[in-house]
């Protein structure tokens, strides 16, 4: 049941806006992991330790995107998010992962 005084649901753009920045999220979250696995293989324990980090913390926003399809967060929130996410793929790619094209799954 809806309160009254709850805000109207995003609209279908915005919806959509966030699902895709969950899946980006996501997809760096599972690529960090499968990276730290494969540095655990090779014995590289504190670059799969960082990498483990850094594959918590890409879950994490993946988790803050998935909610704002229910509740906004307000636009400071939303944009430094946002920006915590972009930030996140430099680091990551600066760390050698490979993250393919965005566009290739679509």
């Amino acid at each position: 049941m809806t309160n009254k005084n709850d805000p109207p649901p995003p609209t279908g753009g915005t919806l959509l806006r966030w699902a895709v920045f969950h899946e980006v999220a996501t997809d760096l979250a599972d690529a960090l992991g499968a990276e730290a696995h494969a540095k655990e293989e090779d014995g590289e324990l504190r670059r799969a330790r960082e990498l483990r980090a850094m594959s918590a913390e890409a879950l994490a926003l993946a988790t803050a995107f998935r909610g704002w399809q229910h509740q906004d967060p307000g636009p400071d929130r939303r944009s430094a998010t946002v920006s915590a996410l972009l930030d996140m793929r430099v680091r990551a790619q600066d760390a050698g992962i490979d993250l393919g094209d965005p566009q290739r799954k679509r």
